[in-house]
């Protein structure tokens, strides 16, 4: 539901919208998941689950096959 209204804090009245995204933390936290273990997140929220998710990848992508061969 769309409620239209004034903010009177915006110019010409308007709200805040896509602002959020381009805010400097996010790609801070991005960068230190990565600098910590390894994986590069690029879907937000950063979900535990994701985490976990990338991280078997990770591992999955880098484990050689048996018998010695890549």
């Amino acid at each position: 539901m769309i409620v239209e209204s004034l903010d009177p804090e915006g110019p010409y009245g308007a709200k805040e919208a896509g602002e959020g995204p381009l805010h400097p933390s996010l790609p801070a936290l991005s960068n230190a998941v990565f600098d910590a273990v390894g994986i590069r997140l690029r879907e937000l929220p950063f979900t535990p689950a994701k985490v976990l998710k990338a991280l078997a990848e990770k591992n999955a992508r880098s484990t050689p096959l048996a018998g010695g061969r890549v």
